[in-house]
């Protein structure tokens, strides 16, 4: 199975760029990746996006496209970036334990 993942970061969130890269890498490489190997999917894409709102809190959108399905989850209002990119991961798991 071949992954592309694109990562679309909000501009205030430029400085964080490492640290959400590095966090959608574990999640993929450490939570998401055992999911993956029970399904023989041609090609996936990953897009996700992650900003901020006027509040100064964090909001994300992932979209998970597959040969067949296609898996999209939103959420707002995170105090911390990384419980944000966390959570949405585990919802994407759980998503596709069930498929």
């Amino acid at each position: 199975m071949v992954m592309q993942k694109k990562i679309r970061i909000g501009r205030s969130l430029k400085d964080s760029k490492a640290v959400i890269d590095r966090l959608v890498e574990l999640n993929v490489n450490g939570k998401l990746d055992s999911y993956l190997k029970k399904f023989d999917w041609q090609e996936t894409i990953m897009e996700i996006r992650v900003d901020q709102d006027k509040k100064w809190l964090f909001k994300s959108k992932i979209a998970f496209i597959t040969d067949h399905n296609s898996y999209r989850f939103e959420r707002t209002k995170y105090k911390k970036l990384d419980d944000l990119v966390n959570h949405m991961f585990k919802l994407l798991k759980e998503t596709l334990a069930r498929a």
